[in-house]
């Protein structure tokens, strides 16, 4: 990347220090003793003194979705903390306007770029840390209870499940599949290497707690960015020989290792002492989903939680609580927001200004929280990683792309 390129992205993140630097704080919520996600509320009127604010159809969409769940959902008992009231009012428009002002406030796209890989990091980086001391502190390679007591400031009070964990994990190993890119110049090489190392430490990170959704998360990321680029049968061929050298290597080399013992003993056993039938009914989650639909339908106005096996649980999937929660109306307003999120997102796919590299690493992204959304409760459990779709939603819906860099005789190859 030439010079001139290079002092356009840093002038776009010096001028947007204030803005970038209350989004960043905000993405690590346990700090500050739990408050910083309370920051997030100051965007939305830097918002409007900058001019980004734009309500249109999405936005009308998101307030009308924010407005009918969080009212359903103060009808019924377990009715939530004022705290999340106000963030699932607010957050879901204020992330959206955010993506806004980022594209509109940046004139150059690779700014973007850097501040959704800081985003990303400011998510995973709690739970990586706390792993690592968890490790440092038991000495043991896997965490049977899957959970990490909280201490000294660096978690918060209590424990905090494997779940949650791997929520704020999610996006990071979703990144994994950025090894198989192919690279132009030195600063995607660089930019890949950072993406790569962080996605090791969040796999450790989830290996570390057991957790199966992290292992598929990984495995769908790196199909999806080996296949990126396209397929031949000569690439078939040389993946088939590469992969099964590489088993057979494994197999000799780490057979008794201690890492790989432990690994496969503690997913052994979680199996046998999980008391939902373990990963053959996907954690008890299968049975939920298969109930939900017709515990909607006969719950117009949502309830307190999906009447299942004589309690009250979620559905571990956050259309299907949304119905559960707050009926019809937040039900059918979240696939509405869904299916406009997916026809922006194939406009991104098709777009031929953005470079193969960055497009990849958005969608990486996008397919990782799509897949979190489908197997966790977001809007009880990590409710910031749900509200980052909308971030994200606002970078596709105000044209992220290289078409306005490139104006006049400039061409796109010329950026490199």
């Amino acid at each position: 990347m030439s010079q001139v390129l290079e002092y356009k992205y840093k002038i776009d993140l010096e001028k947007n220090w204030l803005f970038l630097s209350i989004l960043l704080i905000g993405a690590i919520p346990q700090i500050l003793n739990g408050y910083a996600l309370y920051l997030w509320i100051l965007l939305l009127p830097l918002c409007w003194i900058y001019g980004t604010y734009r309500l249109d159809k999405n936005a009308c969409l998101i307030i009308l979705f924010s407005l009918s769940y969080t009212f359903f959902r103060l009808l019924h008992p377990n009715r939530p903390a004022t705290s999340v009231i106000v963030f699932h009012l607010f957050y879901p428009l204020v992330m959206y306007e955010s993506g806004i002002y980022i594209c509109k406030r940046c004139t150059h796209p690779i700014t973007v770029i850097i501040v959704l890989f800081s985003l990303v990091f400011c998510f995973a980086i709690w739970s990586i840390v706390n792993n690592l001391f968890d490790y440092v502190e038991t000495g043991a390679i896997v965490n049977a209870t899957r959970s990490i007591a909280g201490e000294d400031g660096i978690d918060l009070e209590g424990v905090v499940p494997a779940t949650q964990h791997n929520s704020m994990l999610s996006m990071a190993i979703g990144g994994i599949g950025m090894l198989f890119i192919r690279t132009k110049d030195s600063f995607e090489r660089k930019f890949k290497f950072l993406v790569v190392i962080l996605s090791v430490f969040a796999l450790l990170s989830t290996l570390h707690l057991l957790n199966r959704t992290g292992i598929l998360m990984a495995v769908l990321s790196l199909i999806i960015g080996y296949f990126w680029d396209g397929l031949d049968s000569k690439k078939i061929f040389k993946t088939i020989g590469l992969l099964l050298f590489f088993l057979i290597v494994i197999y000799i080399q780490f057979k008794d290792s201690v890492l790989v013992t432990s690994v496969i003993d503690g997913f052994a056993a979680r199996e046998i002492n999980e008391y939902n039938g373990g990963a053959a009914t996907g954690g008890g989650r299968i049975g939920r989903w298969l109930s939900s639909p017709m515990y909607i339908l006969t719950h117009p106005f949502g309830s307190q939680g999906l009447w299942y096996e004589g309690r009250y649980v979620m559905a571990h999937n956050i259309w299907l609580d949304a119905g559960i929660d707050s009926g019809y109306f937040a039900f059918i307003l979240l696939f509405i927001i869904t299916f406009r999120f997916f026809k922006n997102l194939n406009i991104l796919r098709k777009d031929k200004y953005i470079p193969t590299f960055y497009k990849a690493y958005i969608f990486l992204i996008i397919i990782t929280i799509l897949l979190q959304c489908c197997v966790e409760p977001l809007m009880r459990a990590f409710y910031p990683l749900f509200y980052f779709l909308f971030f994200i939603w606002g970078l596709m819906k105000c044209d992220f792309s290289f078409k306005k860099f490139c104006s006049g005789s400039m061409k796109l190859k010329s950026l490199f």
